[in-house]
This record gives C-alpha cells, sequence and structure tokens, in this order.
C-alpha cells in the first residue's frame, strides 16, 4: 500500500469512527484531474480552513508519524458546491476500504450509498 493510500485510509476511518462530525468523504475528480479520482470531503464552507488541522487531530491516535507527515505535505484544494465546500486531494487516492485485504471490517458508513 502507498504512503497515498495509508493517509486516504486513516482519514475515512477518522470520519467512520465519527472524529470529523460533518464532513463528508466522496470520490472527486477536481480541476485538471483529466477523470482521476481522488479523496475529496464535503465541509461546510465555514470549515475550509480548518480542514487539515482537524484531519491531522482527528488522526493521531491510530496513524504513525510518517502518515501524518504525508497529510501535511499534501497541497489541499477546493471548490464551492453551493452552500457547501469540497476540499479535494489530488495526491490521496480514492480507495475503496473493502478492497484492503488488512481490514476486516466493513466498509465504512460514511462510504456506503444512501
Amino acid at each position: 500500500m502507498s504512503n497515498d493510500e495509508h493517509v486516504t485510509r486513516a482519514i475515512l476511518k477518522a470520519i467512520d469512527n465519527g472524529d470529523l462530525e460533518g464532513y463528508q468523504p466522496r470520490s472527486y475528480s477536481g480541476r485538471a484531474m483529466y477523470g482521476r479520482d481522488c479523496l475529496g470531503i464535503i465541509v461546510a464552507r465555514h470549515e475550509i480552513l480548518k480542514v487539515v488541522g482537524r484531519l491531522v487531530h482527528a488522526i493521531h491516535d491510530f496513524a504513525d508519524d510518517d502518515t501524518i507527515a504525508d497529510l501535511l505535505e499534501q497541497d489541499p484544494c477546493q471548490d464551492s458546491m453551493g452552500m457547501d465546500a469540497i476540499v479535494y486531494f489530488p495526491r490521496l487516492p480514492w480507495v475503496d476500504v473493502g478492497t484492503d485485504p488488512d481490514e476486516e471490517d466493513e466498509e465504512p458508513a460514511s462510504m456506503q450509498a444512501g
């Protein structure tokens, strides 16, 4: 598993654990990504500047220092979604948690279709 996939999985785990209330993960293909999907998180517009700090705080209990450092090296982007915004990380791939052979849990509720 790449470091970027590790970061994505740590973030999805934190969201699924309820550590980031109001954050909605989804696959996203932003500007100049040419159809490639990455991790996107829908947040309230007033949360945009807080996202990376809240992510680091949320994953610190179960992520190692290298994973946290990798998160801090990301270059998040943002797009408006009306009243909300999406913060997306072009270098962090969207992953299906169910595809990780080390994961024994079912797909996180935050990723399941409505």
